[in-house]
């Protein structure tokens, strides 16, 4: 399975982290619920090549412990490069952004789930389902959320719902 990940998502991700023992002289690791699906083949994160995504993660999560879990997940096989990014069009904006969806990273990593297999976004980001009512979190029929799937046919997923789907599915 191939998704794109907000920084908000992986935040929540990398609040309470498992910090890995590590040998001396080496980095240490960071486990988060998404390293079994890498590591047994299951899930793939896709990024932009130009790094806009890994940028947006650096700021929000910290350069290091981004650093750390971005160089794990590259050792699984985990991430994916899309190249070039899709361009969506520009009535697609401008239908978003009335609903107020106008982030540049967002509308990066829309562009970026466009690009791939299973056009499916990670966030807990409330700009992702109705920029108007945060608590709108998770409900598929929410202004965003409904057009991305409907329009776009990219699927926005909670953490928390993409983790149990990933639980319940077998690579």
């Amino acid at each position: 399975m191939e998704a794109v990940l907000d920084s908000v998502s992986l935040s929540q991700l990398l609040r309470q982290p498992k910090k890995a023992r590590k040998a001396p002289g080496t980095r240490g690791r960071y486990e988060t619920a998404l390293d079994g699906p890498m590591r047994n083949g299951q899930l793939i994160l896709a990024i932009d090549r130009v790094g806009g995504i890994v940028d947006e993660w650096r700021d929000t999560c910290g350069r290091d412990r981004v650093q750390v879990v971005v160089s794990q997940w590259e050792s699984y096989g985990a991430i994916k490069v899309v190249h070039p990014v899709p361009k969506i069009g520009s009535h697609h904006w401008r239908a978003l952004n009335q609903m107020g969806f106008d982030g540049t990273i967002d509308k990066l990593i829309l562009r970026i789930a466009s690009g791939t297999d299973d056009r499916l976004v990670v966030s807990d980001d409330s700009d992702f389902w109705d920029p108007s009512l945060p608590g709108a979190r998770g409900n598929a029929n929410s202004p965003v959320a409904s057009y991305c799937r409907d329009t776009l046919q990219i699927t926005i997923s909670i953490l928390a719902m993409f983790i149990m789907r990933l639980s319940t599915t077998r690579v």
